[in-house]
């Protein structure tokens, strides 16, 4: 992360990639958090995120909770002339709210559902990218976040889940991992009629597990 007063000097000028080695390509684009970032590949292979933060864009970053949680496993400041280390710290020993939203669990669930019929649509008017794209992106991300839950319900919110799916083959119980397997699709009708039906089974499955363990009334 590049804290500044000023973030455009960075923004339009890319001499000051030369200070860490030679870049061999560079590009803009915004991170997770909508944050501006340009990303550059050096000599070696080596890649490399810049964050672009005003003092105000960090103060606002670090009270989210999916920072905290990244910041936790490591990092490190190489110049700090403001003191935002010591914020980090204090920041850092806020323990993390171990309590399912439950409306939130609601809402991902007939997200899903919804979207599951929206899905069926596409496939069977022969829109395949559109079907293709949606169901190895956002429709997994919605069984991600069932998985990423039912993981911390079961094991008392002791599993480190990461954020967007990293490691999940280290953190993923092995029966439900092979079922993976079957849930992503090539660019094929008859590939992602069979990948949906495995999605769906794995999803109703999961959600089913979390649902009981909160006791939530849902129709089933």
């Amino acid at each position: 992360m590049l804290i500044v007063n000023n973030i455009d000097i960075y923004k339009e000028n890319t001499d000051w990639l030369l200070n860490f080695g030679n870049p061999i390509v560079s590009f803009s684009t915004l991170n997770m958090f909508g944050n501006s970032e340009r990303r550059a590949l050096y000599d070696g292979f080596l890649d490399v995120d810049f964050t672009f933060l005003t003092p105000d864009d960090f103060y606002n970053l670090i009270n989210n909770n999916d920072v905290l949680i990244s910041l936790k496993k490591a990092y490190k400041f190489l110049v700090d002339k403001d003191g935002y280390n010591n914020f980090i710290i204090t920041e850092k020993s806020i323990q993390k709210n171990n309590v399912i939203n439950n409306q939130t669990v609601l809402n991902e669930i007939y997200d899903y559902w919804y979207n599951c019929i929206w899905l069926s649509k596409k496939i069977l008017r022969d829109e395949l990218w559109t079907a293709v794209r949606f169901q190895n992106s956002y429709f997994s991300n919605k069984l991600l976040y069932m998985i990423e839950t039912y993981e911390q319900i079961k094991n008392n919110f002791s599993t480190e889940t990461w954020y967007g799916g990293r490691h999940l083959e280290k953190w993923v119980d092995y029966p439900l991992l092979k079922r993976l397997k079957g849930c992503f699709t090539d660019y094929d009708k008859q590939g992602i009629i069979k990948s949906l039906y495995q999605h769906i089974n794995l999803y109703y499955d999961i959600s089913f597990k979390v649902t009981d363990s909160l006791k939530l009334n849902i129709l089933k």
